[in-house]
């Protein structure tokens, strides 16, 4: 919460010498809300489905087809003028390429990891994609580097670092009961 709602004061960090700027697309108010309200929706509906449905593979390749399905047809019916575009085969390959690797591949290997290790130890992944979205719009769209960005970054990092110690700490705990109850030691 901290990178998202502090701002303080802004970091003089020199931007890099990329222009990107132009990815750096500007929304409607409406679209802004909508979109959290959607994914809100979408999270209650995956519960239900994940209750309903105990194949999560299957059910994430459902998900994803139909995704897929309803973006094609908005895409189709929307006028997105020629920043939307996909008339060069570069985008399409390249939205298509994303679509496989960013999104099926992730789904995949966040469910292996979830029944691997549980649930909590992938949540506590997420929080990461916070850094790399501050750190990679600093790099590329030139947005403005706050030192909100840089403690809720540290609380982070700090958060994740306490998790992966706390598990260490558990894992060799769980080994030394292990070899005193079968008298190893």
């Amino acid at each position: 919460m901290t990178v998202t709602f502090y701002t303080g004061f802004q970091l003089n960090v020199e931007n890099p010498a990329y222009d990107f700027s132009y990815l750096n697309g500007s929304s409607t108010r409406s679209a802004s809300v909508l979109g959290p309200l959607f994914i809100a929706l979408s999270c209650i509906l995956q519960k239900g489905l994940s209750d309903d449905f105990p194949y999560p593979i299957t059910s994430t390749a459902a998900t994803s087809m139909f995704s897929t399905l309803q973006c094609a047809i908005i895409g189709v019916i929307m006028d997105h003028g020629s920043g939307w575009s996909l008339q060069s085969k570069l985008r399409l390959i390249s939205v298509i390429y994303s679509g496989v690797f960013g999104s099926a591949i992730a789904c995949l290997v966040t469910a292996f990891f979830i029944a691997k290790k549980g649930p909590v130890f992938v949540s506590m992944f997420n929080p990461l994609s916070l850094i790399l979205v501050a750190v990679l719009g600093w790099a590329f769209l030139k947005e403005k580097l706050y030192i909100g960005s840089l403690l809720g970054s540290s609380l982070i990092l700090m958060g994740f670092f306490g998790f992966l110690w706390g598990n260490w700490k558990e894992a060799r705990a769980k080994t030394h009961m292990r070899s005193i109850s079968t008298g190893d030691i």
